[in-house]
């Protein structure tokens, strides 16, 4: 995502992070601006646009439900659950995934990812909240019962070094009880005041549903501009050996870097030479370094404890157990850290670092019943 967003503002896009869109404003019947309010200062403004596009997946149909529903026959959203859960790779060595049978005809998926091992996923009906999307304890239970299964392990919830979920916005078009009554199509939808709604589809159709959304805009306007992405690689890559070495940066360190930022990667090492603390890890053995916390609110608009440690970099998911033992001493530094780009004083870290903890406790990234 991030890797995303840096290529659309290589090509001119503004992005703002932490802003809500509260309102869609009209001029003569058509959509032109949307009021949003901005989550760091509660303040409100309007933001003028020449069309407004709506890809917040499941929550799509928050805007403008009546026009949505009544104009465009827009089914229902239904949110399906997908959890996740991370192990040391101690206790599931993986070299490459595999496809492992969940009964039922049904199968999951075994990987190494980020120095852990992943299993996932499952797909369930969810009715809950959806700014919160907890791992449900039965779903984390059938991934162990799959995976011990399949692998000969006697794996339990003391295993987890972490969990997530989240949801997919399926689309229902019926009984929402019948599997062939939901899609998982991309759906485009355009209604009176011009604004434009895509949802539903999957993580690996979106370049397909923003050509989608950007052709019917150029077809609308008269334009003749078609979608690109498919010309558009992402990222700049970089090879680990060619990183400048820091004092104190791990051996292991400069393959994750170049890995997760390309090009970028030596930004983060030039931060990481600032102090010495920052070229240390921020979790135990994990190979990612303090100075992605600063470089992250200095370039990609990290506002807090939780967007290093879950939307930035994956500690969170990770090393979730570490991250949230009393006392652990992880989140503190990361504060700190986060805190001489963004004038933290202490009492101000100490809150960011408990705003972590609730957070935590929310998405229940420690798994069922922990945290």
């Amino acid at each position: 995502m991030l890797t995303v967003l840096g290529e659309a503002e290589r090509f001119g896009a503004i992005c703002a992070n932490r802003l809500e869109v509260i309102e869609l404003v009209q001029e003569d019947g058509r959509a032109a601006d949307v009021k949003v309010r901005d989550g760091e200062t509660e303040s409100e403004f309007t933001v003028r646009a020449e069309n407004v596009v709506n890809a917040t997946g499941v929550w799509a149909d928050r805007i403008r439900p009546e026009e949505l529903h009544s104009e465009a026959e827009v089914p229902t959203i239904r949110p399906s659950r997908g959890t996740h859960i991370t192990l040391d790779r101690s206790d599931l060595p993986l070299v490459s995934g595999a496809i492992v049978p969940a009964g039922e005809g049904r199968s999951i998926f075994a990987l190494p990812w980020l120095g852990r091992s992943l299993v996932g996923t499952t797909d369930n009906n969810y009715d809950g909240d959806v700014d919160h999307v907890q791992p449900a304890a039965d779903d984390v239970e059938y991934l162990l019962d799959a995976t011990n299964a399949f692998f000969g392990t006697s794996l339990t919830n003391s295993n987890l070094t972490g969990a997530y979920a989240g949801v997919r916005p399926l689309i229902s078009t019926g009984d929402t009880r019948k599997s062939v009554d939901i899609s998982r199509k991309a759906e485009l939808y355009e209604t009176s005041s011009g604004l434009i709604t895509i949802t539903g589809g999957k993580l690996t159709t979106w370049r397909r549903m923003a050509k989608m959304a950007v052709d019917r805009l150029a077809e609308r306007d008269g334009r003749q501009a078609p979608c690109r992405t498919h010309e558009i690689p992402l990222g700049q890559a970089i090879d680990p050996q060619g990183l400048p070495r820091v004092e104190g940066v791990r051996d292991d360190a400069y393959g994750a870097l170049a890995s997760r930022y390309g090009h970028a990667a030596q930004k983060v090492l030039q931060t990481a030479g600032e102090r010495g603390e920052l070229a240390q890890p921020t979790v135990g053995e994990l190979p990612d370094l303090l100075a992605e916390a600063p470089f992250s609110a200095r370039h990609e608009q990290a506002r807090s404890v939780g967007d290093v440690l879950l939307r930035r970099t994956r500690l969170g998911l990770l090393a979730a157990r570490e991250l949230c033992t009393p006392g652990s001493e992880a989140p503190l530094r990361v504060a700190r850290a986060m805190g001489q780009e963004l004038g933290w004083d202490e009492r101000r870290v100490d809150a960011e670092v408990e705003r972590f903890r609730q957070e935590a406790r929310a998405e229940g990234i420690c798994g069922p019943g922990e945290g």
